[in-house]
């Protein structure tokens, strides 16, 4: 345990306590996928849409989005922001088929393939 007069813990002092392997990982490495100011994100809207936008601002982990094509501004947390498109739209719903209907007034389905009807 160490006191207060044998002065402030440091990186240094733990290495000699754990080992240069602590420190080793003690070293911040900056993630491949971080978001910065200026970049332009796809932005998943409601599970269905992607839309574009540019990170105008990061605090707290939430990002402001300004839309490039009506430049409303929304905050978002970063979980919502992809760097490219093919990425936004792998987490997007796929629209389901319409069920067949039947059309009263002329007596016939729609929606349905040929070969069913």
């Amino acid at each position: 345990m160490l006191s207060h007069k044998q002065g402030p813990i440091t990186v240094r002092s733990f290495a000699s306590v754990r080992g240069p392997a602590y420190t080793e990982s003690m070293e911040e490495t900056p993630p491949a996928n971080r978001i910065r100011m200026g970049q332009t994100v796809y932005l998943v809207v409601s599970r269905v849409r992607v839309r574009e936008a540019v990170v105008r601002r990061c605090d707290g982990g939430l990002y402001t989005v300004q839309f490039t094509n009506t430049h409303g501004a929304i905050r978002v947390r970063g979980d919502r922001l992809y760097p490219t498109r093919e990425a936004a739209q792998e987490h997007t719903r796929k629209a389901l088929p319409l069920p067949p209907r039947l059309d009263e007034t002329f007596g016939y389905w729609h929606n349905v393939p040929r070969w069913m009807a």
